[in-house]
């Protein structure tokens, strides 16, 4: 107990922070119980949980990981600030095709692992997809606050995004219906992610030509990707499952060969897509070697 100031010093912080976001994250399910019926409530709920799966079941674990990495070289900024970055560019290269990816085939999606029954989920799906993404990146950059001890900052923004979250779900919900309550979501989300990077740029730990350089790839790629899916949909007929494996293995061919194709007419810069490719690479020897 002699170091229980310092203790709580951290942990009210991260308490609260914790409390915010998971307001954040039940707040558009309070509102939409509210308008709604129990029907549209379950629809929501199921949207949100299964939308997410793509982004979330990959990036949590590995945002847990980078933490204790993060700790041990807080004391270099220089060090610092090319993890971040490093950390940001696998978390983009991840997150943005999943998310697109996973809003483009959500009816798709939606009909074949829950049943016909969950039609009236798809939009909801559609929206969250790309929330998801967002929030993966977020939490990329609460790993970084925590590690630097700027846990007071990230609840402070964390809470911010409550504050205008709150209303503005429940604008949306009655000027637009339930389905404006999704959409207002991701705009928030959004917004609350280009203000984290904005005060990271002013704390110094990112500029906005680094942030530049580690995302226009994986934008680039994505649009391919997007594009590639909605020129071949359908194209093995009209079933549910081989058009969404169509889809899947359209996708993720045309992100993967667009990544690396402008990545080799850049000159194969050191970045996330080196170190994507050394991780194959190592694993693949691996997988020889035994």
């Amino acid at each position: 107990l002699t170091h229980w100031r310092e203790l709580w010093a951290f942990s009210q912080w991260v308490i609260l922070y914790n409390t915010a976001r998971f307001l954040n994250g039940r707040v558009d399910q309070f509102v939409i119980g509210g308008i709604g019926s129990a029907a549209d409530a379950g629809n929501y709920y199921v949207a949100y949980d299964t939308s997410g799966l793509a982004t979330r079941e990959v990036i949590w674990p590995m945002g847990r990981a980078f933490t204790p990495t993060l700790a041990k070289i807080a004391h270099d900024p220089a060090e610092m600030k090319k993890a971040l970055l490093g950390v940001l560019g696998v978390v983009a290269a991840i997150a943005l095709p999943a998310g697109i990816g996973t809003s483009m085939v959500a009816e798709d999606t939606t009909l074949v692992l829950l049943g016909e029954q969950w039609t009236q989920s798809v939009e909801f799906f559609r929206w969250l997809a790309i929330c998801g993404a967002f929030e993966a990146v977020l939490l990329a950059m609460e790993t970084h606050f925590i590690a630097v001890g700027r846990e007071r900052t990230f609840a402070a923004i964390t809470l911010a995004q409550l504050a205008v979250l709150v209303p503005a779900v429940a604008v949306a919900g009655a000027v637009s219906g339930i389905h404006g309550v999704a959409a207002i979501r991701t705009l928030v989300t959004a917004v609350t992610v280009v203000l984290m990077l904005g005060v990271m740029v002013r704390l110094g730990w990112l500029s906005w030509r680094g942030l530049a350089a580690i995302s226009w790839r994986p934008l680039v790629a994505a649009a391919a990707m997007a594009a590639a899916v909605a020129a071949t949909h359908g194209l093995l007929g009209s079933g549910r499952l081989p058009s969404l494996a169509q889809d899947i293995g359209v996708g993720m061919l045309a992100y993967g060969v667009a990544l690396v194709a402008l990545w080799l007419l850049c000159g194969r810069p050191a970045g996330t897509e080196r170190s994507i490719l050394a991780a194959l690479s190592g694993w693949w020897r691996r997988r020889r070697a035994v």
